[in-house]
This record gives structure tokens, C-alpha cells and sequence, in this order.
């Protein structure tokens, strides 16, 4: 979805935005239905401007699966001086896909937890239900890694961290949904073990880079 989209902001430079008054077309909709040939003339002429030009591509990277919209809408506006044509992209993205950034931070703990090594769904289960025994309240509490785990978990797992089968069972689905499937900066992911594709348990791994 974020790819579908364009980020603008509008400051309306007052608190009460609805009480304003003063516009430069009071019954806006009523004025782009009167005038609509002389707004389309408009944008036309701004698109024949930049395809006489020669086309010349804009500043800005091409959005995947939209290269054609975004070289074209760019590199007209960018020709009639408007700048910044998806410059706030990055922003978007990071606000947006909360989720991409919760899985990067989950695979990150799993990685530091299991050292690297590969583990199970019920290996994931055991590490995030470790106790300690504390001489001093005489109770018995998480493990710092457990809850460091636990912390970690997307929203969408954590749902079910009270619940034994349905935790393993979410968790598994999730892995095998998202195998591949690259994380943020550090290109984190999650992998079947080679060593283990037969097996009826999977066994799984965290890739960083590569």
C-alpha cells in the first residue's frame, strides 16, 4: 500500500482549520467542475512541455511495479520546476510498514539468542518461558533472554504468547509466510535449514545480509 501512495502535508497555519475563511475559490468543487477544460488544457500543456523537451528523467528513483508513473509524473514536474516529487518516500515507508520494522527487530533477538544457530518453533517456545529461581522473593521469574523475547515479538505473534499450541502454530505459519523475505537495513530474514528440508520438524534460521 505505501507504494500506492504519495505523502503530502497541509498546514493550514491555524488550529481551527474547519473555521477558515478567505479562499481564493470559496466552493472549490463547484469551481474544478466550471472550469475543468482550462485545468485539463493546464496539465496537458505541462505534459506536452516535458515530452517536447525529450523526456529528460527526473531525480529520484523509480517505485517498483510504478517505474512508468514515477519517471513520467516526476519528470514532468520536476520540468515545470517542482521539486521534491517523492523525496519524503523513505519517511512514508518507515511509518507505514510498522510491521516490517517490528519482524527486522524479532529476527534480530531470535539471531543473538540461538547465536546464529539453527532452532525450532518449540525451541522459540522453551527460550521465551525460561525461569529463574529467586532466593530472596523465593518466586520463580522470566529469564532477562526470555523477556527480551518476548519484548520482541510482533503484534501479531504476541497475541498468542500465553498459548502453548496456538504460539507454535502462529509462529510456524508466520516463518513460512515470510521465508525470504528481507528486513530493513541489515537485510535480516529468516530461512529453512538446508540441512533439515526433509525433516517433518522444520528447523529455522536467521540470515543477516548476503
Amino acid at each position: 500500500m505505501p507504494r500506492r501512495c504519495y505523502w503530502i502535508r497541509m498546514d493550514a497555519r491555524c488550529s481551527k482549520p474547519f473555521q477558515r475563511t478567505g479562499f481564493k475559490h470559496n466552493h472549490l468543487k463547484e469551481y474544478v467542475l466550471k472550469h475543468r477544460g482550462e485545468l485539463l488544457a493546464a496539465l496537458l500543456t505541462l505534459a506536452r512541455a516535458w515530452f517536447v523537451a525529450g523526456r529528460p528523467a527526473p531525480s529520484l528513483t523509480p517505485v517498483g511495479s510504478f517505474e512508468d508513473w514515477s519517471v513520467i509524473v516526476g519528470g514532468i514536474l520536476q520540468h515545470a520546476g517542482i521539486e521534491g516529487f517523492l523525496g519524503n518516500s523513505n519517511q512514508l515507508y518507515d511509518q507505514a510498514d510498522m510491521e516490517s520494522v517490528q519482524w527486522e527487530a524479532f529476527l534480530k533477538v531470535l539471531d543473538a539468542g540461538f547465536y546464529g544457530e539453527p532452532f525450532t518453533v518449540a525451541q522459540v517456545w522453551d527460550r521465551m518461558s525460561d525461569k529463574t529461581w529467586n532466593d530472596s522473593t523465593r518466586q520463580s521469574a522470566l529469564t532477562d533472554r526470555a523477556e527480551a523475547l518476548r519484548t520482541s515479538l510482533p503484534d501479531f505473534i504476541a497475541q498468542a504468547m500465553d498459548r502453548e499450541g496456538f504460539f507454535k502454530q502462529r509462529l510456524g505459519f508466520a516463518f513460512r509466510e515470510r521465508l525470504g523475505r528481507r528486513y530493513g537495513d541489515s537485510q535480516v530474514r529468516v530461512e529453512r535449514d538446508a540441512q533439515d528440508l526433509h525433516d517433518k520438524v522444520a528447523r529455522w534460521k536467521v540470515v543477516r545480509n548476503g
